[in-house]
């Protein structure tokens, strides 16, 4: 029996994975940008279509393309998001990513997984009950108000206890085709006397990441802030800008403006790019630290 993965060397993995399988995996991380933008285009374009003319026609057409394209939407990011997963268990397991192909399509999982959903959202609808009773029932008093608070404050502690014990059930669907109440006794038989190990690897690796991933947004924000008083000086000089007022820029203003406004381009551009390649590096991250954190438990229990 294999002892749990370090913390240590599931940032690793993580990092690793995330290496080697981002060209692999970018036909699916690639439509968490590509669905939203598609569905929020569409909408902006119908309605600034509407604005200019009006009418009912356009209205109940604008509801059905908005209410339908919400619902490919979720489609889509689940599909993607499953095929990830679905991948990232393959690939934590060592399997040969050159002839892998998923046991079943990522949609004939999400009847399974809404099902889970549905149990496991059971103690956390009954905690929130407990919770709002004193409320409810004493409403002419702030004590009532006093013990919900409080009992609300008792009841984050026991939801993220539940929330760990239940944390592998999806997985256990994805990769064994376990589903209902197994798959949740299963996790919880996986993570008890364990459960610490469990909340620390699963968290400590992704607030890492996001803090790194932080850092880098940050810079490019400095920098951004730093070219943004370029492009002001870049219109400035295109637009021959003096103490006096504005007048006809002269050549060497309107070159330095025309670079000004090139170079603030170049950046937006870049910056754009960065950021979708952050969010991608994020999102094979969180599934590669998952998929090996479940292997690992499975291996050393």
């Amino acid at each position: 029996m294999k002892p749990l993965i370090s913390i240590g060397d599931l940032m690793s993995f993580g990092f690793k994975a995330t290496k080697e399988t981002w060209k692999p995996t970018l036909k699916y991380s690639v439509w968490f940008f590509i669905l939203p933008l598609a569905y929020y285009l569409v909408l902006a374009a119908m309605a600034l279509g509407g604005a200019f003319s009006p009418s009912m026609g356009f209205s109940i057409a604008f509801l059905v393309v908005y209410f339908a394209g919400l619902i490919g939407m979720v489609i889509g990011l689940i599909w993607a998001a499953i095929s990830i997963v679905q991948y990232m268990l393959a690939y934590a397991e060592e399997t040969d990513m050159k002839t892998w192909k998923p046991k079943q399509s990522a949609l004939s999982y999400v009847p399974g997984l809404l099902w889970l959903g549905i149990i496991s959202s059971l103690p956390f609808i009954g905690a929130m009950v407990i919770v709002l009773l004193p409320a409810l029932l004493v409403r002419e008093s702030s004590i009532g108000f006093l013990v919900s608070a409080l009992l609300g404050l008792i009841s984050i502690p026991v939801m993220i206890w539940v929330g760990i014990l239940f944390s592998q059930a999806q997985t256990f669907l994805l990769n064994d085709d376990v589903r209902g109440m197994a798959a949740i006794k299963q996790s919880i038989a996986l993570v008890q006397n364990r459960w610490g190990a469990v909340f620390a690897r699963s968290f400590i690796p992704i607030i890492l990441f996001m803090m790194i991933v932080m850092a880098i947004q940050s810079v490019i924000m400095f920098i951004g802030i730093v070219l943004g008083i370029s492009l002001f000086g870049g219109f400035a000089a295109f637009a021959g800008m003096t103490s006096d007022g504005l007048s006809l820029a002269n050549s060497s203003n309107l070159g330095f403006g025309i670079v000004s406004i090139l170079v603030l381009l170049g950046y937006s551009i870049i910056a754009f790019l960065i950021g979708i390649a952050t969010q991608i590096a994020q999102i094979i991250y969180q599934a590669a630290i998952s998929a090996k954190l479940f292997h690992s438990l499975k291996e050393s229990k």
